[in-house]
């Protein structure tokens, strides 16, 4: 499902077209439903980005959150989504989703459709805003909440569709908005399925599709219908220790790899070997007192160390994320010359995950700081792998499970 992939891949619109048997029509309302912390949020803001990489505005009503957590909710996703792509490019879909995004963020259940109506009406006639999706997070169904015959009202006027997302509850039975199409979220081991129950009148059995839990993306499918190996490329060091073992794994899973090196150097891994020449090299220089700020600490300064750091930036750059086996550091560094990479990808505004094999468990790195996760899998088909000489047996088995996950079985 994700390969080749643009940011305007519309994989969750596309799942509930094919599912329902159309999209949502202006002054249509779907609904998603779940308990709390499942994902409703991340839900509603993944289909808001598809509109929006295609150049439509949304509007988003927050209720009962912070602007600003929503705000670094986006950019979260966003970021994710334009992984993939070469640096040149990420600004101006950067700009474009800032530019056709409104966030309002109102009290919890402080939505007043006659509000909405005005402010509508205010963006469309003094910034020519005029959303196709309408993004209500936190709606309140109760007797004094909102009312959906008014919001549809409000949606067919700016010709607009409505997502809106509705908590429920483990304990208490709640009845279904009369929504046009209801999704329910259901958390299933450590994957969220998404589940169309109805549409447009109709009762539905649509294949779920399977989600993970961190940032609501496609999740593989365990029984057949994973990602293809053979689509997917490795890129490392091949050194001893992590990245031999990212290597090993990648030829038993049937990966392209490529290991980047220079003249003087006997890698590990020559599977997918690359000799970078002096000129190739020097793209990856870096200031030793940038690299000093960045690690907070030194390093040998020697000449072979050099060009360590300079192969470091061709494993990193054309990556879409990395993973990293080492020790994630009080600082939030990672110990060892492999902490550039790390350091690399969050200067680029990459996914970046690190097995700490102290603590014995993922660790992402998510706005400023490090926090523990579910184990990932890769998503993108160009990969960076890395991390300690030092790898121990938990260390291979995360890696080795980390394949395992992604695409099944080894051949």
């Amino acid at each position: 499902m994700e390969s080749n992939r643009t940011p305007q891949t519309a994989w969750l619109h596309g799942w509930f077209e094919q599912a329902a048997g159309r999209a949502l029509a202006t002054g249509e309302l779907g609904a998603v439903l779940a308990r709390a912390g499942v994902g409703k949020t991340a839900f509603l803001i993944q289909l808001a980005l598809e509109d929006l990489l295609a150049g439509q505005d949304v509007f988003h009503v927050a209720l009962g959150k912070e602007l600003t957590d929503v705000e670094a909710r986006y950019h979260e996703l966003l970021n994710e989504r334009l992984a993939g792509l070469d640096q040149a490019e990420r600004p101006l879909h950067e700009q474009n989703v800032i530019r056709h995004r409104v966030i309002q963020s109102l009290p919890e259940g402080g939505l007043d459709t006659d509000r909405l109506a005005s402010a509508l009406d205010s963006y469309r006639r003094h910034l020519e805003h005029r959303p196709s999706l309408l993004v209500i997070d936190g709606a309140d169904l109760g007797p004094t909440g909102v009312d959906l015959d008014a919001l549809r009202e409000v949606a067919r006027t700016v010709q607009a569709r409505i997502w809106l997302s509705v908590r429920t509850h483990r304990d208490a039975q709640i009845a279904p908005p009369q929504a046009d199409a209801l999704v329910y979220l259901e958390p299933t081991g450590k994957r969220i399925r998404a589940r169309l129950a109805r549409a447009f009148g109709g009762e539905h059995t649509a294949e779920p599709l399977l989600l993970t839990a961190d940032r609501l993306r496609p999740a593989p499918d365990y029984h057949g219908a994973g990602p293809r190996p053979d689509q997917y490329r490795l890129l490392s060091g091949g050194a001893a220790g992590s990245e031999d073992w990212f290597g090993q794994c990648a030829e038993r899973w049937g990966l392209t790899e490529r290991h980047f090196s220079f003249a003087g150097r006997k890698p590990a891994r020559t599977r997918g070997l690359v000799e970078l020449k002096p000129e190739e090299l020097s793209l990856g220089d870096v200031s030793w007192t940038y690299l000093k700020s960045r690690l907070q600490r030194d390093l040998d300064h020697s000449e072979h160390m050099i060009r360590v750091l300079q192969t470091i930036w061709h494993q990193v750059n054309p990556a879409g994320e990395v993973f990293c086996v080492g020790l994630v550091q009080p600082a939030g560094t990672v110990k060892g010359g492999t902490g550039w990479a790390v350091e690399l990808a969050k200067q680029q505004h990459k996914p970046v995950w690190v097995f700490d094999q102290q603590a014995g468990c993922w660790y992402e790195w998510f706005a400023h700081d490090w926090r523990a996760c579910d184990p990932p899998v890769i998503r993108q088909n160009r990969f960076c792998g890395t991390g300690t000489r030092n790898i121990n047996d938990a260390g291979r088995r995360a890696v080795e499970q980390l394949f395992a996950r992604t695409f099944g079985p080894p051949a």
